[in-house]
């Protein structure tokens, strides 16, 4: 039975710094992340290269601005696909793409993420060692008067 394909859009909420590290370190993969498949690879997209980088770019865009306790200082955007976009003739074949589909897709992913958070993004990393390929962005909500969100 052929399943219609569905997009995927996540946000999560980081609401400090060692947790944006933390994402950072998993984006990266700086950390050991047990389903991931060692023999295949993250490609850094956009954006800085390390956990490290990525944290003090966040710094620097927030500034010296007074940060409220609860406050969000930056979110992990996952864009995905369902595997039946990525292999339609065999969905269950995990870690197989068509790398058509795969250029498509990541054009038109990086492309939306340009246009809504552009020069907020910190780093875009797209994950080819799991099961189905994905884009974690993470990026600070800062707005146009250069304040969080």
């Amino acid at each position: 039975m052929f399943r219609t394909p569905q997009a995927i859009l996540r946000v999560g909420k980081l609401k400090s710094i060692e947790c944006l590290r933390t994402a950072a370190r998993h984006n990266s993969r700086t950390t050991v992340v047990p389903n991931a498949d060692k023999n295949k690879t993250v490609e850094i997209l956009q954006g800085q290269t390390s956990p490290e980088a990525v944290v003090e770019l966040a710094r620097a865009k927030i500034g010296s601005q007074k940060v409220r306790k609860d406050a969000v200082i930056a979110a992990d955007i996952l864009l995905g696909a369902s595997p039946s976009y990525f292999r339609p003739s065999c969905p269950e074949d995990y870690g197989y793409w068509q790398q058509k589909q795969l250029v498509l897709w990541t054009e038109a992913s990086t492309n939306w993420l340009e246009e809504h958070v552009g020069s907020n993004i910190l780093q875009t990393a797209l994950h080819l060692d799991e099961a189905t390929p994905h884009i974690h962005c993470l990026w600070v909500p800062i707005n146009n008067e250069g304040k969080l969100s």
